[in-house]
């Protein structure tokens, strides 16, 4: 538990040394990697001619390599800031988040910080029988399941439906450009692609030789560093990695899935924004919100309590009018 209560301080104090620090993979100035020994011109005269040494260098050379690769097959955690503007009206609103890349064998989990903290909290309560609620206004609720067979799954927990999931089947053709420039050290490539409403701009390095990025975003020749969409409205940019642990999995929530295609959840999805307060609404007319006492000891009827639940929904879906897929809005 103790882990899951990790401060704010202490995640960027790990996220500043997963970024400084080299590893052999994902850092090209590493030296883990180089199996080559250096010395002299002259000592590599007379000890090119020493066999024990060849025979040693031969040895050294494929223990290094063995090494490398073993770093390489490790699973990773990439580290991103999510810089959004989620109302189009107000420019001076700017969220930020910090979001979590996992790199597995056969499949990668994007997700955010927040939504890590609260389903780990979620999954020790049910392991323990114990009582515990999720994070209040957490924003990005969704974790995104990409398969190495190019499969992409959304799943998220929203419409008060429960945990809805949604393959993605949707291609994203990607425009390589010859652009190229320098981002934290990498050598970055230009590309540009048309996805969900929105033209994106990304730059991705083949120095680390993974086709996948943030969100749904995959594809290309090499790993996306920065990925934004041309009004800058939405932006994700690489903060740095880390090794996991090779037991870790993402906390495992009990819950029952219900699978919607794309279509079928932008319809859903455009009926909760247009009516969000529709089932306590029904459940009112079912005689299942009585009349309650607020903290004043006024009596406050059933209908008063649907009312203001709707002028709330109404208020916070009214200022969430900029989602990065826009093109789910346009049903």
């Amino acid at each position: 538990m103790k882990n899951l209560k990790r401060t704010w301080k202490k995640e960027l104090q790990l996220l500043s040394e997963a970024t400084s620090t080299s590893r052999c993979f994902y850092n090209k100035e590493s030296s883990n990697c180089n199996s080559t020994i250096n010395f002299s011109h002259a000592e590599g005269k007379n000890l090119f001619l020493n066999k024990s040494f060849i025979m040693y260098n031969k040895i050294f050379f494929i223990i290094s390599f063995l090494f490398c690769n073993t770093l390489q097959s490790q699973d990773k955690r990439f580290f991103y800031q999510y810089d959004y503007y989620p109302d189009s009206t107000d420019v001076q609103l700017k969220k930020t988040e910090v979001m979590f890349l996992d790199i597995f064998k056969e499949k990668s989990e994007f997700f955010s910080q927040t939504k890590l903290a609260s389903d780990s909290l979620l999954a020790e309560a049910d392991r323990t029988g114990k009582y515990a609620m999720s994070f209040k206004d957490m924003n990005n609720t969704y974790k995104i399941i990409k398969s190495i067979n190019g499969e992409v799954v959304y799943e998220n927990t929203e419409l008060e439906m429960g945990r809805i999931v949604i393959k993605d089947d949707r291609k994203i053709n990607w425009k390589i450009l010859k652009d190229k420039k320098q981002i934290n050290n990498y050598t970055v490539q230009k590309a540009k692609a048309f996805f969900a409403g929105r033209e994106w701009e990304a730059w991705f390095t083949t120095e680390i030789p993974i086709n996948d990025g943030p969100y749904k975003f995959h594809g290309l020749p090499g790993f996306i560093v920065n990925i934004a969409d041309v009004k800058l409205q939405h932006q994700f940019t690489l903060m740095g990695n880390k090794n996991l642990e090779a037991s870790y999995r993402y906390p495992d929530l009990k819950e029952k899935k219900i699978e919607l295609s794309l279509e079928k959840y932008k319809e859903l999805l455009n009926f909760y924004r247009n009516d969000p307060a529709s089932k306590i609404r029904m459940k009112y007319m079912a005689g299942k919100i009585p009349h309650q006492r607020d903290h004043n000891g006024n009596t406050v009827s059933g209908m008063d309590i649907v009312l203001r639940v709707e002028k709330s929904l109404k208020e916070k879906i009214s200022k969430d009018n900029n989602i990065i897929e826009i093109d789910l809005l346009r049903y």
